[in-house]
């Protein structure tokens, strides 16, 4: 009779807490939708858009500059008025100004350059972030699967020995010790549950919609194992981002340097004018050269020097930063790498140990020489290196990720 309401309750528990299974969610699917949904890739976007502009507008001083004039109205002496019309059309262009205006475009165009290499880095970020929580979601729904499984296991062990006891062939603290295993098997399930939950929402976060599809860690973990080369060098679009802005500084510095000299330009213009009540006498037009020299602008020529020279100090600075910074994240990569790959290794030979001694223990209990402690304690063992395997499969996807992040690599196609 106890034998049957086991039974039955087991299989409640088993269909209460066991995962619904549903199709894999591709890591590639998770990336791009991430990539369509961020704010942060949005904002790169339009941040390069508007550098663009700049970069137009910079370039316009040196193409002709066109507009059109039209007057009307009256004037008079005394009793006297006169009706009169006018219209135009001016043009000027520009003819040598010692660099200024190729400057500040060459300038502009640097500038264009890093706000694109601050997109690139920033959709970098963007795919590691969701590669590291399609991970953690992974892992986590591997953790719940594994933890049900031993909280069924502990709670079978635990009604084995009830039997046991009732059977006048078991101790109390075979019963008590059973009692505390299920115990712990619950708590680590109910951790499990929440750490699944919070990695869930945090892909779907970045996701912008519901998953309801589980995610493959065993395909990207074993990935990982059969392209575990380290990458010694790369190209990080932080350090090309920051070396454009160096060459703009000191484009922006030549500009400002520039405006000391002298700018000569061609102008000229041609119109009618004429009264209301007359015909318009014939094309008047004017043409001729302009030369501006500036001998004192209140001392702000030298002040955007200064700023200049200034700004040019601090884009050097910061590319000195970032270059160093870089170094120290590529060889902390490399180690991190290098650490899960090996630790995922020794946990396999964990694990298959574990295992071994599992069966040795079933089959001792099977054959009446062991007892249910000694397979008790073999199962927690097993639970045990089963989640340290699915943390160390995690762990191997994303240093792997942070590999080619760190060598400037990372791709929306990422194979790890």
């Amino acid at each position: 009779m106890h034998r049957s309401i086991y039974a039955v309750t087991l299989l409640t528990i088993i269909s209460a807490l066991s995962p619904a299974t549903a199709a894999s969610l591709s890591l590639h699917d998770a990336i791009d939708a991430a990539l369509q949904n961020a704010p942060a890739a949005r904002s790169a976007h339009y941040l390069v858009a508007s550098q663009q502009a700049a970069y137009t507008s910079a370039t316009a001083p040196m193409l002709p500059q066109i507009s059109g004039t039209g007057t009307a109205g009256v004037a008079g002496i005394e009793s006297a008025a006169t009706n009169s019309w006018s219209a135009g059309i001016s043009a000027s262009q520009t003819i040598f100004d010692f660099g200024k205006n190729p400057a500040k475009r060459h300038a502009a165009r640097r500038s264009l350059e890093a706000a694109r290499n601050d997109s690139d880095a920033a959709v970098q970020s963007l795919i590691l972030i969701t590669i590291e929580a399609y991970a953690n979601y992974a892992a986590g729904r591997d953790q719940l699967s594994s933890t049900h499984n031993a909280l069924v296991a502990a709670r079978s062990h635990a009604a084995y020995a009830q039997a046991l006891i009732e059977a006048g062939r078991g101790t109390p603290y075979t019963l008590a010790k059973a009692a505390l295993d299920t115990a712990n098997a619950f708590v680590a399930y109910v951790k499990a549950e929440g750490a699944s939950a919070t990695a869930r929402l945090a892909l779907e976060n970045l996701t912008g919609s519901p998953i309801d599809s589980a995610a493959d860690l065993d395909t990207l973990s074993a990935a990982a194992l059969t392209n575990s080369a380290l990458v010694e060098t790369g190209h990080r679009p932080e350090i090309a981002a920051a070396t454009s802005r160096v060459e703009a500084a000191r484009l922006s510095l030549a500009a400002a340097r520039s405006s000391r000299l002298p700018t000569l330009s061609a102008n000229g213009d041609a119109g009618y004018r004429s009264t209301f009540d007359a015909p318009p006498a014939g094309l008047s037009w004017s043409a001729g050269a302009r030369l501006s020299v500036p001998i004192f602008s209140g001392f702000a020529t030298s002040a955007s020097i200064a700023s200049a020279e200034a700004s040019l100090g601090s884009a050097k600075a910061s590319l000195d930063a970032i270059t160093a910074m870089i170094r120290l994240e590529i060889q902390t990569a490399q180690a991190r790498c290098t650490e899960a790959a090996r630790r995922f290794s020794a946990v396999s030979a964990a694990l298959a140990a574990a295992t071994c001694a599992r069966d040795i223990a079933q089959h001792r209990l099977t054959e009446g020489n062991g007892g249910a402690l000694e397979l008790s304690d073999a199962e927690a063992a097993v639970a045990t290196q089963t989640a340290s395997l699915i943390a160390a499969k995690a762990d191997i996807c994303i240093a792997r990720a942070r590999l080619e992040k760190a060598c400037g690599t990372l791709t929306p196609s990422f194979n790890p």
